[in-house]
């Protein structure tokens, strides 16, 4: 698998699924096939700008228009098992983001090689080799799936086990594990592993008293966990 296709592709997806879809689009999509085509449409237009900073080629046209029929169908599917299944919101989103997942290494493995190259105005301003452009779009992907979607996806799998404290859409606390999981992924891109227990120590001072509340220190915990797996696994796939 070409690795920068597969990072560029996922970096594609998360701008239109997450960053490009408000919560009354995500909930729209529920009832209305109408809403699912729209999304449709707002999710294609990261790929199409991505063709004035990247050199164009059919295989990186033919590819792109793939994945974004692809993935109207993906959610024409969910869309089904919405209104035709007694599935809860959390399995669909989960599946659903894994099977998306899947496709695009799928096409990333199995589409004829897609050359990237940046566009000629941009080699011509910056150079043709100097500027770390592979660099640039690791961390502009990690930076990205550090906020939005991890937020999302912690809150689904903790609704998902059963935590009394389901969803809690708490603004403060979503911008706080944002930063931690910003914090964790510079120190370990540093090296500096121990630093790691400091960042989760001083979180907990934080919310001591909170603690001894039970059930509170459950989904603390949860969320605190899974926020470092994430971490982990961004940090595994993307840096080494």
């Amino acid at each position: 698998m070409n690795t920068v296709v597969f990072q560029l592709y996922l970096l594609l997806h998360i701008l239109g699924d997450f960053y490009l879809q408000s919560e009354k689009m995500a909930g729209s999509k529920k009832t209305k096939h109408r809403a699912v085509l729209l999304h449709g449409f707002v999710y294609a237009l990261p790929f199409l700008v991505s063709l004035v900073f990247i050199q164009p080629s059919m295989a990186l046209i033919n590819s792109l228009i793939f994945l974004i029929i692809l993935h109207i169908c993906i959610d024409t599917i969910k869309f089904l098992f919405y209104n035709h299944g007694k599935y809860k919101e959390s399995t669909l989103y989960l599946v659903d983001q894994g099977v998306h997942l899947i496709s695009l290494a799928a096409v990333a493995i199995f589409i004829k090689p897609v050359p990237l190259q940046p566009a000629s105005w941009i080699t011509k301003s910056l150079g043709p080799s100097t500027f770390p452009y592979a660099t640039l779009l690791v961390w502009t992907l990690c930076i990205l799936i550090l906020a939005k979607p991890s937020n999302i996806t912690i809150r689904h799998i903790i609704s998902r086990l059963g935590s009394k404290e389901e969803t809690p859409r708490n603004n403060a606390g979503a911008m706080i594990g944002t930063i931690e999981r910003y914090i964790m992924i510079i120190l370990l891109s540093l090296g500096q592993f121990g630093a790691l227990a400091l960042v989760m120590a001083a979180k907990s001072i934080s919310r001591y008293e909170m603690l001894k509340d039970k059930d509170f220190a459950e989904y603390y915990l949860l969320g605190t966990l899974l926020s470092i797996l994430i971490v982990l696994i961004v940090w595994l796939l993307l840096f080494l």
